[in-house]
């Protein structure tokens, strides 16, 4: 942010789009929540690499996409808010 550069981050084949994003306080990590037909997918990259750092899905549930997402003020750890299935 300081070198005002930009980055581009791709977002997973077969999605429907960006639904959240946030940046974690310490500004080592983004995480970018994406729609997909099936399920969600939240992606937490490393913002020093760009490389992906965790990837978090699940089948089980009947929501197709999170609506927020937020870092932990005190450390890394996600938390991930879901939509209900509007069908």
């Amino acid at each position: 942010m300081e070198d005002k550069v930009q980055n581009y981050i791709s977002g997973i084949e077969g999605s429907e789009g960006i639904t959240a994003l946030a940046v974690s306080r310490n500004k080592k990590f983004i995480a970018i929540a994406e729609k997909t037909a099936k399920y969600p997918i939240c992606t937490v990259y490393d913002l020093n690499t760009l490389r992906r750092k965790k990837f978090i899905t699940s089948n089980d549930i009947k929501s197709k996409e999170f609506v927020s997402i937020a870092f932990s003020p005190t450390n890394p750890s996600l938390l991930v808010t879901l939509t209900s299935d509007p069908h």
